[in-house]
């Protein structure tokens, strides 16, 4: 008898969530702190994706996706709790780990290619890395394309011939575009807006990435806490899997998640933004992810980034891969072709 009205009980409470408008999902949903790694932009459509057609909520995950400011203050803050899961440069996470003993991981790299790169106008000048030798070039503060251009520095022979002026991130295509600095470090991504506001101007941007001169690695990546990982690896594989999802469901309806982006960030460029986009999906595409799902790692591709980081920015400790990323919560997502 006493079991009988604990069940009624029980099924009273539930049916009274439902006609609320709850789900016993959403009243179990995980806070989760999500910090990206830069001003929000259109490469970051597939989060807010994630957010805005419920990918999280159905993932139980109450996500509250913020700005970040860098990829080196990025580690910094999860390292503080001040983020359960962040977007951040896996050069940026190794040299932390190794140099600081951050107890952070990668869970999904985003950009399995080299993203970042140096812009400049056509007609300059500069076409070739050595080029760049004394000439003037801008640079975001705590940014890790300003980071890891020390090593790029150093791969491309030019370290020490540079005028370098570090600035709000906020600034740099405006620096570049009135030719107040002949060259400026960003992302590839970046390249799309930089036309468009140029061409206001008559004026055309164009890059070369940092791999051109030889620096090679993995980049911004998922990172959770060492202890998150341990103690909590379903949420790890939940918060993995809609974020994902909010990725494939961008690529496979850019149109649509560009609107989503925009009306939760309207300050985004909406072509802009479909331009990034598309780069995202082709800084995502590496033959390990096309084989593997979104987010996959390859250890040779992990080694490869801790010893150019060894070799360019001054990492001394020993790092191990293994203590570096995981591809345990892999989801197998594909990547649309």
């Amino acid at each position: 008898m006493k079991m009988r009205r604990t069940i009624s009980l029980f099924l009273g409470a539930v049916t009274i969530c439902l006609m609320l408008g709850f789900s016993m999902q959403s009243l179990a949903a995980d806070k989760v702190r999500f910090n990206l790694d830069w001003v929000i932009f259109g490469r970051h459509t597939g989060y807010f994706t994630a957010l805005g057609k419920g990918f999280y909520k159905q993932n139980g995950i109450d996500a509250v996706v913020k700005r970040g400011f860098g990829s080196v203050k990025a580690v910094a803050l999860m390292a503080q709790g001040q983020s359960d899961y962040t977007l951040a440069d896996m050069g940026a996470l190794v040299l932390a780990r190794g140099n600081d003993k951050v107890p952070v991981m990668a869970i999904g790299v985003v950009y399995a290619k080299t993203p970042h790169a140096v812009h400049y106008l056509a007609g300059s000048g500069i076409r070739k890395p050595s080029d760049l030798a004394g000439r003037s070039i801008a640079q975001a503060a705590g940014a890790s394309t300003t980071k890891m251009f020390e090593g790029f520095e150093q791969a491309a022979g030019i370290a020490g011939k540079l005028d370098k002026k570090l600035v709000k991130g906020d600034t740099l295509n405006q620096l570049l575009l009135s030719k107040r600095v002949d060259a400026m470090t960003e992302y590839i991504f970046n390249t799309v807006l930089l036309n468009k506001l140029g061409a206001t101007k008559g004026l055309r941007a164009k890059y070369f990435l940092y791999s051109d001169g030889g620096m090679k690695f993995y980049s911004n990546s998922l990172l959770a806490p060492d202890k998150t990982v341990a103690e909590k690896p379903d949420q790890v594989r939940r918060f993995l899997k809609a974020t994902f999802q909010g990725m494939e469901y961008a690529f496979n309806n850019p149109e649509e998640a560009i609107d989503i982006h925009r009306k939760m960030n309207p300050q985004v460029d909406r072509k802009a933004g479909l331009g990034e986009l598309a780069l995202v999906k082709q800084m995502m595409s590496s033959p390990e992810a096309l084989k593997n799902g979104m987010g996959y790692m390859e250890r040779a591709k992990v080694v490869q980034t801790i010893d150019t980081m060894r070799k360019y920015l001054n990492l001394k400790p020993k790092v191990k891969p293994e203590d570096v990323y995981t591809n345990q919560f892999n989801p197998k997502i594909m990547i649309p072709q």
